[in-house]
């Protein structure tokens, strides 16, 4: 019996189209660049961009051989090592990690079709309901915030971010963390993600069942176990649970 649903963030919930996503990286570039020319130091876009590459590369890095997240602090501390600046200045640091996390405030996001819908019908239904999620750039506190913002944060019984526990998907323990939080075992827990290798692969691991969102028409990988039941969109949530 699924007594709890666990739902990914980024492209599950919430997703921008790639224009934004573009859009979003160049936002960030200019308000770094600009910020720091402002405190005085000279740095150009492309010097910020650059970083900005390196330190993506230390992120998939730090996460695949260990499972840990990299945060947003430490990613600015990393882009002002790289760029020369003093880590010793604090308040720049802070302006810095405000452009760094909300820059995400300034392009388009949408909510997934039915998303308000299926989560309105698991809480009238009873059913706990938890968010797991990997933050990158955009830590917990910014994504609670794009939660109430869509009047969707009400719907949560607990919420796990990568940045404030310490590990990422597909690292079964943030799973298992956010079920202990709502006291639910994993044979009664359900996980819906878009990602075969974070969300499917995870929750597979940890005992959980798997619901797969799949948006694209991209073969499942093949080293990758298989999710308990595919979707297409979140309005077939409710059936699928049913079914399981």
């Amino acid at each position: 019996m699924i007594k709890a649903v666990l739902f990914d963030f980024w492209d599950t919930l919430i997703f921008c189209e790639s224009r934004e996503n573009r859009r979003l990286k160049h936002i960030r570039i200019i308000g770094i660049a600009e910020t720091l020319v402002g405190a005085g130091f000279s740095v150009s876009q492309e010097a910020v961009e650059r970083a900005m590459e390196v330190i993506d590369s230390e992120y998939d890095r730090v996460g695949e051989e260990t499972g840990r997240d990299f945060d947003t602090k430490s990613q600015v501390q990393m882009m002002m090592e790289i760029l020369g600046i003093p880590k010793s200045n604090k308040r720049l640091s802070r302006n810095l990690w405000n452009i760094y996390a909300r820059s995400i405030f300034y392009v388009k996001l949408e909510t997934r079709d039915g998303a308000e819908h299926v989560l309105r019908f698991l809480r009238e239904r009873g059913y706990k309901i938890g968010l797991v999620c990997n933050t990158g750039r955009t830590p917990g506190i910014v994504i609670r915030e794009i939660l109430r913002n869509f009047g969707l944060l009400q719907y949560f019984d607990v919420l796990m971010f990568s940045n404030e526990c310490g590990l990422l998907k597909p690292r079964p323990e943030i799973f298992l963390e956010a079920l202990s939080r709502i006291d639910v075992k994993p044979s009664e827990a359900v996980h819906v993600g878009d990602r075969p290798d974070l969300d499917i692969l995870g929750a597979k691991n940890a005992g959980l069942k798997a619901i797969h969102l799949r948006l694209t028409n991209q073969p499942y990988p093949t080293d990758i176990p298989k999710p308990d039941l595919t979707i297409r969109i979140l309005h077939q949530i409710p059936r699928a649970i049913r079914k399981l």
